[in-house]
């Protein structure tokens, strides 16, 4: 589990640039020193002049504050996630966070990470519940499963085009 931002002392870390000397990181590993300049770098190349404007040449101590807890695997699949972002502008700080641990946020602000995925709140008999057409096809004819199969080929056509 990722461990929990102290929202309030990030912001002075943003508001004063600097960090006070209780705020101070602790040392960094090679590897984690590793990691940070490549995320960094990879940024700049997706985003060029905008992050380095923006942010600056290195990772910024409120970036790396919030990327704290979060594994290697988690930053390359944030990483990854850009191009489904679809905007010409570098993330925040957060925003690239919610991408490395896949959580997505609404234009409202809503957490929909999670939206609709637990079957608890949903009958079995819904058709939303995804065990629903499993227990159609149980109780199907032959011909209702071969058309639910050819259904289900035609759907997987479709992804491909």
């Amino acid at each position: 589990m990722a461990q929990k931002i102290n929202l309030e002392e990030l912001q002075q870390a943003i508001d004063s640039r600097q960090l006070s000397a209780s705020e101070q990181p602790t040392k960094r590993t090679e590897q984690q020193e590793r990691i940070i300049e490549q995320t960094w770098a990879m940024l700049a190349d997706i985003y060029g002049s905008a992050l380095v404007s923006q942010y600056g040449t290195t990772m910024p101590e409120a970036w790396i504050i919030l990327l704290r807890g979060v594994t290697s695997r988690q930053i390359k699949n944030g990483l990854n996630s850009l191009s489904d972002r679809g905007s010409p502008f570098p993330p925040n700080g957060s925003e690239f966070r919610n991408m490395c641990l896949g959580i997505t946020i609404d234009k409202n602000g809503n957490d929909t990470t999670h939206q609709h995925k637990s079957c608890a709140h949903i009958g079995f008999g819904d058709p939303r519940h995804p065990g629903y057409e499993k227990k159609l096809i149980e109780n199907a004819t032959q011909k209702e499963k071969r058309r639910a199969a050819a259904h289900s080929a035609l759907g997987s056509l479709k992804e491909l085009f």
